[in-house]
């Protein structure tokens, strides 16, 4: 450290390669087109692509106007709840299974309408009233086996 001046400083050994000097002739690599290809826009020198340029295909913004039932995909679905799913709700002794019970134990989104279907168990406590938008035929004569009442949704907002 006795000669540590600026005229003695150097880089460390291989952290720093020399840059390729491209279009020098082709025996020192990348001669003659530079690695830029053939003559068009991309080889000349300023040239910057167009934001959302698809390489001559109309590009997605100007197709989308044009495209029929876009908001098909947007619309609510209608979500399947199984019998089986509602076993943690029937686990902690609730008398009345509707939306807003669904939706504290996060088997259905708050903007979902839901039907009630037919699961594997099946099991339902006696004397449980279950609120849907839509019950499969099975799902209704499952409650009804086991003493309980089906009721669709429309009802519950009337009473």
């Amino acid at each position: 450290m006795k000669n540590f001046k600026l005229h003695n400083l150097h880089h460390a050994p291989g952290s720093v390669k020399k840059s390729l000097r491209v279009g020098r002739g082709n025996s020192a690599r990348k001669g003659n087109k530079c690695g830029k290809g053939s003559n068009g826009n991309q080889q000349r020198s300023g040239y910057k692509r167009k934001l959302g340029f698809e390489g001559g295909q109309t590009p997605l913004n100007r197709r989308i106007p044009m495209q029929r039932h876009i908001n098909k995909y947007r619309k609510n679905k209608v979500a399947t709840v199984t019998i089986d799913m509602l076993s943690g709700v029937f686990n902690s002794n609730v008398s009345d299974v509707n939306k807003q019970i669904l939706v504290d134990y996060r088997i259905i989104n708050n903007k979902n309408s839901y039907k009630i279907i037919k699961g594997k168990k099946n099991i339902i406590p006696e004397g449980i009233k279950i609120y849907a938008d839509a019950f499969s035929e099975g799902a209704k004569k499952v409650i009804e086996d086991a003493k309980s009442t089906w009721l669709l949704q429309a009802h519950d907002e009337k009473n």
